[in-house]
């Protein structure tokens, strides 16, 4: 016979856990995404182009990963919560509730400029080693991700699967993180590229 039931100091610590990972997580998709990789970009690459990449295609992406980001850690500290009180009830034992404090961020793409001292192109080098970044946001985002599965899967809730099901969505944040970064570093390369055929090296003028 299996044993199921919950630990209550467990899921506390679990919870606690989550709360920080988050924010590992948004201080590698939000805070280094805007300063180290959009903010950046701004110095090396100016023209309409730019302007309309970064809003049309990677303002889009990277907010929708950060909606996600935050409805799923949510989701998870909420079923956490609801767990423990269904547990606690069916044990008489006492669970106050812990409200999921993370914050839903967002990217800003208004430093992106049409133009740099009246100059529209982009410095090829210093653009391409920038877009090199998104590979050091990806592994940070997945190092965070690794930190929130590693404390749910010792989340405090014994048997019916339940550290499975918050590990497996986890799993899907982090798969996302990966595509997206793979899609916007490719996306942001072409783009520049194009850019400097169209308007040439801002380096050279």
């Amino acid at each position: 016979m299996s044993i199921v039931g919950f630990d209550p100091t467990l899921v506390r610590n679990t919870i606690m856990k989550l709360q920080s990972a988050y924010k590992e997580l948004m201080n590698a998709l939000a805070s280094d995404m805007q300063v180290n990789f959009v903010d950046a970009m701004s110095n090396y690459w100016a023209c309409n182009q730019a302007q309309s990449f970064f809003q049309s295609a990677f303002k889009p992406a990277a907010d929708e990963l950060l909606s996600n980001s935050y409805r799923i850690f949510e989701s998870i500290v909420n079923y956490m919560n609801n767990s423990a009180i269904s547990w606690a009830q069916q044990t008489n034992s006492q669970w106050s509730s812990i409200s999921f404090g993370g914050e839903l961020k967002r990217i800003s793409v208004d430093s992106i400029r049409e133009n740099i001292n009246g100059v529209r192109g982009a410095d090829q080098v210093n653009a391409l080693n920038t877009v090199a970044r998104l590979q050091v946001i990806s592994n940070n985002a997945t190092t965070a991700l690794e930190n929130a599965k590693a404390a749910v899967q010792n989340c405090g809730f014994v048997g019916r699967g339940q550290e499975e099901q918050l590990v497996a969505a986890l799993n899907t944040l982090k798969n996302s993180v990966i595509t997206a970064s793979n899609t916007l570093t490719d996306a942001t390369k072409k783009a520049i590229s194009d850019t400097i055929v169209a308007y040439g090296n801002l380096a050279t003028k």
